[in-house]
């Protein structure tokens, strides 16, 4: 085996490449604005930053990493952190969990990273500590995302569901399977929406106490097979068959009662009968 020489020139470089410097700025005010380490013009390891008034505006730690799965590889590079400007130091790479402040001291959110891609969980509160949303990250994409009122009651509640190829590699399409709440927590809406947000399957809604309000099919965000709504007391409202959003054939109206009180003839995507049922 070959013995090393460290020379001083080794040496040097060697403390130039893995020191850290403590760097600490300040507000007009006199009051801390930030602190932490920095490597190479880089901050780097733990970093907290500070309102004027002198509460915590954020803190959490920074890495010179990169992101790496079987399927996936993700190198980050340093960029200029937030309200600093584009002077050195740089910000560096997020890694492990990140908090954020309101001005009053209250968690805003927190965050977690695996080498600056977003992992895990997510939370984010109100200006009184009241939890607004909670999402879940796997490698930088958002898989289920829950909404609350803020007596905690849930609003909303979804799932993506990512398109994977025939290697395991994730595509750019997606969908997301929605359901909504009242604040009651009776459910007022299941829906299964693409990227672009259209709804694509199934899609009910709810009124307030449990009845079904309308139910349907759609394909690519366009009204698709029999339609129907319903008033507050359950009768049906509406009832016909649509493609591609344009009417086919009979479409029935009633009253609140129940009571068929109008009839539509469709052919060829246009209107060619109505019939008044509502004297008989």
């Amino acid at each position: 085996m070959k013995a090393i020489i460290i020379t001083p020139l080794l040496l040097f470089f060697a403390s130039y490449l893995f020191a850290q410097t403590p760097v600490i700025k300040y507000h007009d005010n006199g009051i801390k604005k930030s602190e932490g380490y920095v490597k190479n013009d880089v901050y780097d390891s733990t970093f907290i930053s500070y309102y004027s008034n002198g509460n915590k505006e954020s803190e959490g730690s920074f890495k010179n990493c990169s992101y790496r799965t079987s399927s996936l590889a993700i190198v980050q590079a340093p960029f200029c952190y937030v309200g600093e400007g584009t002077t050195k130091p740089l910000k560096g790479i997020k890694n492990g969990e990140w908090k954020y402040y309101y001005a009053n001291g209250i968690v805003k959110n927190i965050e977690n990273f695996n080498c600056g891609i977003s992992v895990g969980q997510e939370l984010l509160y109100d200006s009184e500590g009241r939890l607004l949303e909670r999402a879940f990250y796997n490698a930088g994409d958002l898989i289920q995302l829950q909404e609350y009122y803020p007596d905690g009651t849930l609003k909303m509640s979804s799932t993506k569901v990512y398109e994977i190829d025939e290697k395991g590699r994730k595509k750019n399409g997606f969908k997301e399977n929605i359901s909504e709440y009242y604040e009651t927590g009776i459910l007022k809406c299941l829906k299964t929406v693409n990227e672009a947000g259209l709804p694509t399957s199934r899609y009910v809604e709810y009124w307030a106490n449990g009845f079904v309000k309308m139910e349907g099919n759609y394909r690519g965000g366009k009204k698709e097979g029999v339609f129907k709504e319903y008033y507050e007391n359950g009768n049906t409202k509406f009832e016909g068959v649509i493609k591609s959003d344009i009417p086919q054939d009979k479409q029935y109206f009633s009253n609140e009662k129940g009571s068929v009180t109008k009839v539509e003839t469709w052919e060829k995507g246009k209107l060619v009968k109505t019939e008044d049922k509502s004297g008989s």
